[in-house]
């Protein structure tokens, strides 16, 4: 029996015990290509597509790049190869890698898959509601053409005037909702098999809307002066810490580092980079 099937772990018990923890063989990637797939895929997201843009436009425009990229280089980076080089050394979960360093740090891995279940349940909400979006676009004129902010208050969310008033279940809502975890589930439901068949149509698409949208937007009258408002730097704002402390946190929603990564490379046995 090989050790796919079986792991001998010798943690620092109390007692002294070696624990011997038995599990079924992890499911793999077919090809490098697609574990990249994956990884890139998980990246491009709400973190970098929505909260980037509007980072960057709250604090400084062009000058946000620079706190960005000091972060990349010395948190992002370096906690990315610590997660990807767990995950291919001991072919586990975050839970299972930490504890084999560890018993104590099993702790650690926990934390990461409630803020997994916390990203995912986000963001499927936010899902949702671009699914009652989709289905009421389908009219000659859109409904939130003239005030797209009171439109998606008051008659997606419904919301009410306090916090005290409550406005009862919103059927739309709770429906898009469902379907959105549906979704989910038929992604999810074989394993590798179906999720890769999902990530060689879903990975490449948002570059390509992405790239139309760009066109579309360079095109239309004022585009220079919009992105050049947008973009101009000011460095006077470098010197609030708050900047700094929104461009760190970026960094684990723009590489999705201490959420998933370990998971991903542990289901990409002898094919990853790091020997």
């Amino acid at each position: 029996m090989d050790d796919s099937h079986v792991a001998l772990t010798r943690d620092e018990a109390t007692d002294g015990d070696i624990e011997i923890e038995t599990h079924v063989p992890r499911e793999q990637w077919s090809s490098r290509v697609i574990f990249l797939f994956a990884a890139i895929g998980s990246a491009i997201g709400l973190g970098n597509v929505w909260r980037f843009p509007y980072l960057a436009y709250k604090n400084g425009g062009g000058a946000f790049f620079i706190p960005y990229l000091f972060a990349v280089f010395i948190v992002g980076l370096p906690v990315l190869v610590l997660e990807l080089s767990l995950g291919q050394k001991f072919q586990a979960g975050p839970v299972r890698a930490l504890g084999r360093i560890r018993q104590q740090f099993r702790a650690l891995g926990w934390i990461e898959v409630l803020s997994s279940f916390i990203l995912v349940t986000y963001y499927n909400v936010v899902l949702a509601w671009a699914i009652i979006y989709l289905f009421r676009s389908f009219s000659s004129d859109l409904p939130w053409a003239d005030d797209s902010q009171g439109y998606f208050d008051h008659s997606v969310l419904h919301k009410t005037k306090s916090i005290e008033q409550f406005g009862g279940v919103q059927g739309e809502i709770v429906g898009a909702l469902l379907l959105s975890w549906i979704l989910v589930f038929l992604c999810v439901c074989k394993g590798t098999k179906s999720v890769e068949k999902v990530i060689l149509v879903m990975m490449p698409l948002p570059f390509v809307l992405l790239t139309i949208l760009l066109i579309r937007g360079a095109m239309l009258s004022g585009a220079g002066n919009g992105i050049s408002f947008y973009l101009e730097p000011d460095f006077s704002l470098l010197a609030d810490p708050g900047i700094w402390i929104s461009a760190s946190s970026q960094i684990f929603l723009s590489l999705s580092i201490c959420a998933c990564l370990c998971d991903y490379v542990a289901t990409c046995r002898a094919i990853f980079l790091f020997e």
